[in-house]
């Protein structure tokens, strides 16, 4: 569905529930500037953009979870979409949840756009003063009038513009000018005091995220079906980074391109960022989009990704800017500040090959041609060319078919990983952005999950309904870490099961678990359920325990932790 991109005002029937999960009833016109501490509420949204709005005046807007917030398009031969920014000094908290996140969309949805559907407003930009590698100063970030209010960039790498979480970003990008775009979320000089995860951007017309410069720290990141790169960084970002994923549309440029400096090209610092447990899905193998590769390195910028997959392009894995020496990110891969390693690389229209993978690089800057290729793929940097063998790989909405969790025994739990020193990264067994074996971290807040991409990605188990068990379904909240001690048990072609209390095996009643449900059975109501260890094909293995002859609950142990779970009878 193609949206005339006009000026308009929404009619007030919004489909609040379909976005939020809860009733929209009213909305509240933002017509101009916040100078003052305000609170925005899903009670009393949604909140209409009619403007380029500024948070000006160190002040701090807060958005509670649940909230809906629209961006009107940009009135002909005007700039004015609606848009959100937070200045220099002022700060933004905006705390969603799993259940209940904010949405940020423009006032053309109605619950029926489509990933085609880009560009209907403008998008979210956050402004701070950690340190940038350009010389111009002021700097004004892109996607915005020139005004002081763009200003970014400072002295204070530790600087915090507030907390995203849960935020889901859709069918943003109105552009200014050629090379003057709005991304879905924009991040200038953000710095380490800033935090920013489970963000989603979903069908913006320019980049889903991009980095100006800043030290700014990210976790789970989404970009799905974004006009231009999924992720985009510059001017010395050098922030850690962990759990990105994106899935592209057939038109889409590539997923990552990485710039180091602009004025000068090889300023410092230099971007050297690290990036770890990525899944990047192409516009497809097949979609004859050579734009399609998976990351670009330019302007001298250095990087490190590692313990990754990247799979389904249109062209090529890696390539260069044709740089004189100097400025070329080649002399960056030979100094060692940009590193690809402990990665999977499946599925490239130019060849799943050293030399379809990463192609020639340019020679200007004084390296064979053959360099960056010989260098990425030298044995001691563990990149595996091998299918990956995610779960499902879909673009249709409503198809839900999009998984992209590896096997649980394919290269993805095999391959050696890049060891992380820095206690920011989460220790975790698997390359790429998904565990094989855990729930989808994309699952319920995003669009892709609203719009039908993903379908039931539980992999947790509950009680099956059956002629001898209780009903119902249970919810689990995490306790901490335990020791797990060795519980008698037998073994079965389905699991492994146990009844009974240490030593004393009682066969009137037991527990199994088959892939992702966990049956219960209960013959005896005088027995006191002892622990039972669950180890089924293609699921989690685990420990659970029926607590007393009316079974109010059972304990589940993933690993070295534990989730309490309690039944709703």
């Amino acid at each position: 569905m193609k949206i005339e991109n006009i000026k308009t005002r929404a009619s007030g029937l919004l489909c609040g529930l379909l976005l939020t999960g809860s009733a929209a009833f009213a909305e509240v016109q933002v017509t101009s500037n916040i100078t003052t501490d305000t609170t925005w509420t899903a009670a009393e949204g949604p909140y209409i953009l009619t403007d380029i709005i500024y948070v000006t005046n160190n002040a701090s807007l807060t958005i509670e979870a649940g909230t809906l917030i629209k961006g009107e398009p940009r009135t002909p031969n005007e700039f004015d979409p609606g848009t959100l920014v937070i200045t220099q000094g002022a700060k933004i908290f905006a705390e969603g949840t799993a259940s209940n996140p904010i949405v940020f969309t423009s006032t053309e949805d109605d619950g029926n756009l489509e990933p085609e559907d880009r560009g209907l407003w403008g998008g979210l930009i956050l402004l701070g003063n950690a340190v940038l590698n350009t010389d111009e100063s002021p700097k004004f970030i892109e996607g915005l009038p020139l005004n002081n209010l763009g200003a970014y960039g400072g002295n204070n790498n530790a600087d915090n513009s507030g907390i995203l979480r849960y935020i889901s970003i859709r069918h943003g990008g109105s552009n200014l000018a050629d090379d003057n775009e709005i991304n879905g979320l924009t991040m200038g000089a953000l710095g380490s005091g800033t935090t920013i995860e489970y963000i989603e951007v979903f069908a913006n017309l320019d980049d889903g995220f991009e980095w100006f410069g800043g030290t700014v720290n990210t976790k789970y990141l989404v970009s799905a079906f974004c006009g231009d790169d999924s992720f985009d960084w510059d001017q010395g970002f050098r922030g850690m980074n962990q759990f990105w994923f994106t899935i592209q549309a057939e038109d889409a440029n590539r997923a990552a391109e990485m710039d180091g400096g602009t004025d000068p090209k090889n300023g410092a610092p230099y971007s050297t960022p690290i990036v770890a447990n990525v899944t990047y899905i192409g516009s497809g193998v097949n979609s004859s989009n050579s734009e399609n590769d998976t990351m670009f390195f330019d302007d001298f910028s250095g990087g490190f990704y590692y313990n990754s997959i990247f799979t389904d392009f249109g062209n090529s894995g890696v390539t260069f800017s044709d740089e004189e020496a100097g400025d070329s990110p080649l002399e960056q891969l030979d100094a060692g500040n940009l590193a690809l390693m402990n990665n999977i690389w499946f599925g490239f229209a130019a060849g799943n090959t050293e030399a379809g993978i990463v192609p020639d690089n340019p020679t200007k800057a004084g390296f064979e041609a053959n360099f960056a290729r010989e260098t990425i793929f030298d044995t001691a940097n563990i990149n595996e060319i091998v299918n990956p063998e995610l779960a499902g790989i879909s673009r249709v909405a409503g198809s839900e078919g999009l998984d992209p969790r590896p096997s649980s025994t394919g290269p993805a739990t095999i391959i050696e990983l890049m060891s992380l020193e820095d206690s920011f990264f989460t220790v975790v067994d698997y390359a790429g952005a998904f565990s094989p074996t855990a729930d989808l971290w994309i699952a319920g807040w995003t669009a892709l999950s609203e719009y039908g991409f993903i379908g039931s990605t539980d992999s947790t188990p509950y009680l099956e309904e059956g002629a001898d068990d209780f009903g119902g379904g249970w919810y689990g909240t995490w306790l901490g870490d335990v020791n797990l001690n060795a519980w008698p048990w037998v073994y079965s072609a389905i699991g492994w099961f146990y009844a009974g209390n240490s030593g004393n095996s009682n066969a009137s009643s037991w527990l199994y678990m088959t892939n992702t449900k966990l049956e219960c059975w209960l013959y005896s109501s005088e027995t006191v359920f002892p622990w039972v260890y669950g180890q089924p094909t293609g699921a989690a293995e685990g420990w659970w325990f029926v607590d007393g002859d009316s079974v109010d609950g059972f304990t589940y142990f993933f690993g070295s932790s534990v989730i309490e779970i309690e039944d709703e009878f």
